[in-house]
């Protein structure tokens, strides 16, 4: 007949017996032992062989983890808006292209080259809050047009990068031409 005996399986009480042992084991495999981290210690970040997932971290820890990660949220959100306010206070405030207004008869041109070379040779002065009106209206006196007898301080935003620069024309008393040439006596 056969040399193979039929196994039969072990008795139901020792496999009741066994899972029972499982069981038990994996509950107290999570339970404190000697030389193991506990959950909620203070050093958060070392995981335990005993933990599934290694969170260490306390509800309080965790609490604490995440107003220290808003504070840094809000402190850098802070600080790249207060960059964005510096760069558009500079850029609404700088004088790139500075436009001549006043009671001009010609020479646009002129003056607003003349403005561009005194704002070229005084760089910090491309801010309309730091323009030193009195110095520009000696410096366009002396370069090539005596005629400006004053700079106006009210300076305005034409748009991002242009200001306006009002310039006060020198009142003829008397005018008389020579040669083609227009001369005038002003108050």
């Amino acid at each position: 007949m056969g040399f193979r005996t039929k196994q039969t399986p072990p008795p139901a009480r020792r496999r009741a017996a066994k899972n029972k042992r499982e069981e038990q084991l994996q509950r107290t495999a999570y339970t404190y032992r000697r030389n193991r981290t506990l959950t909620g210690s203070l050093v958060s970040r070392v995981p335990s062989a005993g933990e599934p997932k290694a969170q260490l971290r306390s509800p309080r820890m965790h609490a604490h983890d995440l107003r220290r990660t808003r504070r840094h949220v809000a402190l850098s959100l802070g600080v790249v808006v207060g960059l964005l306010a510096a760069v558009w206070f500079a850029l609404d405030n700088v004088i790139a292209t500075p436009v001549v207004a006043g009671n001009l008869t010609s020479n646009h041109q002129l003056y607003q080259a003349k403005i561009n070379d005194y704002l070229t040779a005084h760089p910090l002065e491309r801010f309309r809050f730091a323009l030193n009106t009195s110095r520009l209206a000696a410096y366009l006196q002396t370069h090539d047009c005596p005629e400006v007898a004053a700079v106006l301080p009210a300076t305005q935003q034409a748009g991002l990068g242009r200001s306006t620069i009002t310039l006060a024309m020198r009142q003829a008393a008397v005018v008389w031409t020579v040669n083609r040439q227009q001369l005038f006596v002003d108050t």
